[in-house]
């Protein structure tokens, strides 16, 4: 058998055996209770999948369509790659990139989305929505093969790792002939039984703080991502299997074999550009005479991912919908172009950490952890205040962990290292697309673009304390941490959304 269908079939073998292997501590001693809750702590994957599908398919249920952060352009996306338009290659008369709809299936999605921009006043539900929906259904369905063009919006740029179980469920609606709210569900469905599955295997994989990723993936801002159409789920399933492969490495543990470790790392790097510093833990978590005798193995990780990465910002220009801008500050196209933004920072060296440290000191740091934790919709949606402060305590709690005998500094800088780089990733990137030469602040960063970095600041705490509290208290923290983000998150709904 060649060595590269080799380590494909070990890769394969140890990934099922992580997540489907159970300790096999006795339980007949103990009493009912404990044999309940043995058997909970012992298997933080699969409560993990359990908490996240009931929880997330409610929240599916309960959110209006197109109200996830930038839905309607992530909707757009995923159902343009399902047809076909992998680099965005349709364009208007105005050069936008978009698809084209329909003429049915566009009125029908045209009225959820038209709710968008209406000031809707006091004592709104979205059953006003949903009985005009009904009574255009009741009209009749356009027969024509006329299309309607309508935008990308912002999401010209992604790229197709961000939206797989999405844009395939959108093949089979489309094969199937059904409408708009029947394709919406089932993509928010694929999506979030998709990235729960990644999610899980990431837990199973990691050799350490399991129940600490259980807690970062069952926040508010985590399980809703999962629950509507966008990048943010992929951007955080994806970097959490990095972060496991990564703790392998620094505790000893077999590590998933090459062609594995590659694959993944190119989903990571390929579902939104600031996880590209996630090859740095391939990087960082090997010792140095590991890298010296190994170094090509390395390379053979890193490099596709990187390539892919510059492939891709070049064939898709890097393009987020300028226009956008343009209308919006009425600067000209360029000051929004990476390249043209680029130059201009090398002859004003001081612009972008003047704009940095502007966004620093204007930003409410509480404000901005509520957003960490999950501030949904579009900035509108707000769970309770003290849930917010239970949330933070519990998140906390579940990082006190031990991380056993492995290279603890090495660990700590790591993380630290990738966590700060994975920061200025996300600032310099809203600088160059999104932020005018003038303006004394970086614009359009949000708090939930910050969730994958919780997962290395888990690790560098458990590294640096190391301490070994009740496993079953660290179990506890994470499972009550997932119920209160599901009711928490369902009730901000409710009360924002319905009127309840």
């Amino acid at each position: 058998m060649p060595k590269a269908q080799r380590r494909c079939n070990g890769w394969i073998g140890g990934s099922l055996m992580a997540v489907t292997t159970a300790t096999c501590e006795p339980t007949k001693s103990l009493g009912w209770v404990g044999r309940v809750i043995w058997t909970v702590t012992s298997h933080p994957a699969s409560v993990f999948a359990i908490m996240s599908t009931i929880l997330g398919v409610a929240l599916v249920g309960v959110a209006p369509p197109l109200r996830g952060p930038d839905e309607t352009a992530h909707f757009l996306r995923a159902y343009g790659i399902a047809q076909g338009d992998l680099l965005s290659t349709v364009y208007d008369n105005n050069g936008r990139k978009g698809i084209l709809l329909p003429v049915s299936f566009y009125r029908q999605f045209n009225v959820f989305e038209s709710w968008q921009s209406i000031n809707r006043g006091d004592g709104f539900s979205y059953r006003r929505p949903f009985e005009q929906y009904r009574a255009a259904e009741d009209v009749g369905t356009e027969t024509s093969d006329q299309t309607v063009f309508v935008p990308y919006g912002g999401s010209e740029g992604y790229s197709p790792a961000a939206y797989l179980p999405q844009a395939a469920a959108a093949v089979v609606a489309r094969g199937l002939g059904v409408g708009f709210l029947e394709t919406f569900y089932l993509m928010r469905m694929a999506g979030l039984l998709g990235m729960t599955v990644v999610i899980a295997y990431a837990i199973a994989l990691t050799p350490a703080l399991k129940w600490a990723f259980v807690a970062i993936a069952m926040l508010p801002s985590a399980l809703y991502g999962r629950a509507v159409i966008n990048a943010d789920a992929a951007a955080l399933a994806y970097s959490v299997v990095m972060v496991a492969m990564f703790l392998r490495v620094i505790v000893g543990a077999p590590m998933v074999a090459t062609c594995g470790r590659s694959a993944w790392m190119l989903l990571c790097v390929l579902s939104k550009p600031p996880n590209v510093v996630f090859v740095l833990l391939e990087w960082l978590g090997h010792s140095p005479a590991f890298l010296r005798r190994r170094f090509w193995f390395i390379a053979g990780v890193i490099l596709p991912a990187l390539a892919a990465a510059v492939l891709w910002t070049a064939v898709s220009s890097a393009d987020v919908a300028a226009w956008r801008l343009v209308e919006i500050t009425g600067a000209n196209a360029e000051q929004f172009s990476p390249g043209w933004k680029l130059r201009f920072m090398i002859s004003n060296p001081l612009a972008f950490p003047s704009a940095l440290l502007g966004m620093l000191v204007k930003t409410d740091p509480l404000e901005f952890w509520r957003q960490v934790i999950g501030v949904l919709g579009l900035f509108d949606t707000v769970l309770r205040a003290w849930i917010y402060d239970l949330i933070g305590l519990l998140l906390i709690a579940t990082f006190v962990s031990p991380l056993g005998n492995g290279r603890r500094l090495a660990c700590v800088l790591a993380a630290l290292f990738t966590a700060l780089a994975y920061c200025l990733a996300i600032s310099l990137i809203f600088y160059l697309i999104w932020t005018p030469v003038d303006a004394d602040q970086i614009w359009g960063v949000q708090g939930r673009y910050f969730v994958p970095v919780l997962p290395l600041l888990a690790v560098a705490m458990a590294a640096a304390l190391n301490r070994r509290p009740d496993g079953r208290l660290t179990a506890a923290c994470a499972i009550g941490l997932g119920v209160l983000s599901g009711v928490g998150s369902h009730d901000a709904i409710l009360r924002t959304d319905w009127n309840f």
